[in-house]
């Protein structure tokens, strides 16, 4: 199960990134431009950054099992 989860979200993962090359290169035909696209890439990865400040933290507790 563990494994099949596994392969699962690591294909799904590389179908998001083959999508998300190919808005990039929408966004810069669409723009005209470089800097746009990126700003827009980059500030997902901001939130992103953002978002792991709001997880819980585990260390120290048992895993759940």
């Amino acid at each position: 199960m563990r494994a099949t989860a596994f392969a699962l979200i690591t294909t799904f993962s590389r179908w998001v990134a083959a999508a998300g090359t190919f808005l990039i290169g929408y966004g810069i035909h669409a723009t005209g431009s470089l800097s746009l696209p990126l700003t827009l890439t980059a500030a997902v990865f901001a939130i992103g950054i953002g978002l792991v400040r709001l997880a819980p933290e585990t260390r120290g507790e048992a895993l759940p099992g």
